[in-house]
């Protein structure tokens, strides 16, 4: 069990699992996968199979994915900007991307 209380392994169907960071990076230092490692992960497959079968739907997917990690980079410059990234410290209110893109 994680730190806070989750579990640190997750399986998603027979042959996927995925060891999640367990607790804030600043308190117990890198020790599983972050969510933009798995989003980063699916576009690598999705370009994989694009150059053999390229569709609209996967350009699609790609640019859902593009936007996911946009908006989980965003997450974190927010929690920089507050002094709580790398903590369990409560995400902030009131931030907002143009506070911390300036």
């Amino acid at each position: 069990m994680a730190h806070d209380g989750n579990p640190t392994v997750e399986q998603y169907g027979p042959y996927i699992g995925i060891q999640w960071q367990d607790g804030p990076v600043g308190t117990y230092g890198v020790n599983g996968a972050q969510l933009d490692d798995v989003l980063r992960a699916c576009q690598a497959r999705l370009e994989a199979l694009d150059r053999r079968q390229a569709s609209p739907e996967n350009a699609a997917t790609f640019a859902a994915l593009t936007d996911a990690r946009r908006w989980q980079a965003v997450r974190t410059a927010v929690r920089v900007a507050a002094g709580v990234e790398g903590t369990d410290g409560p995400h902030p209110t009131g931030l907002a991307w143009e506070d911390v893109s300036k």
